[in-house]
């Protein structure tokens, strides 16, 4: 009998370090990421890395690949540069993260992200959001109609919409919402989205 498996298919990245918008695409098995210093491996590792723990804390970014200990989410959000500019500097913006994940018992897609609200003004991250739905990345990419992510209101309403099927009924409440801590995204990733994993030796 074939085990079962959860598999990192894909992840949108929208303001995320040098990158605007990338959608990535992950083989089931072994992914190798290759480049010049500077070229953005580690801002991919750090968006997984985001995601798969459920914090914002320093410690978890990818101090091998930042001498200084500089790299934090909110100059990842920046877009921060090692000549001291930034790619979103002075201004307001909005960015997510987003990771599809495939359950190969039933072949069910889940997306697990987060969204983050940025003002021009703010040395700390204050209004964020993870969230959850059930089905594979959202056609519109987590932007609007003109490209611009979404802003972390309309991450909410886009869960919303996942909660009903096609008439209208409400599905999947426990998967399709945003978290209001950190604490209580960790449980629903490591408990509903991840089969009931130890999540203390996940994050070891």
């Amino acid at each position: 009998m074939k085990p079962c498996k959860k598999i990192i298919t894909r992840m949108c990245i929208n303001n995320w370090g040098g990158i605007g918008h990338q959608v990535m695409e992950f083989n089931e098995y072994v992914n190798l990421f290759s480049g010049m210093s500077g070229s953005g491996k580690s801002t991919v590792m750090d968006a997984v890395q985001v995601l798969l723990y459920g914090s914002l804390s320093q410690n978890f970014l990818n101090k091998a690949a930042d001498e200084k200990n500089r790299r934090t989410v909110m100059t990842y959000l920046r877009g921060a540069q090692k000549d001291g500019t930034s790619n979103r500097g002075n201004r307001d913006f909005c960015a997510n993260l987003v990771m599809e994940i495939r359950d190969t018992q039933d072949e069910s897609y889940r997306c697990i992200g987060v969204a983050f609200d940025v003002r021009s003004g703010d040395r700390d991250i204050n209004k964020y959001a993870f969230f959850s739905h059930d089905g594979m990345l959202d056609d519109c990419l987590y932007r609007n109609e003109d490209g611009i992510p979404l802003m972390v209101k309309e991450i909410g309403d886009l869960v919303k919409r996942h909660q009903k099927d096609p008439r209208g009924r409400l599905r999947g409440e426990d998967i399709n919402r945003t978290y209001p801590t950190n604490d209580a995204y960790q449980t629903a990733l490591y408990d509903q989205i991840f089969g009931y994993i130890d999540g203390k030796r996940f994050i070891t």
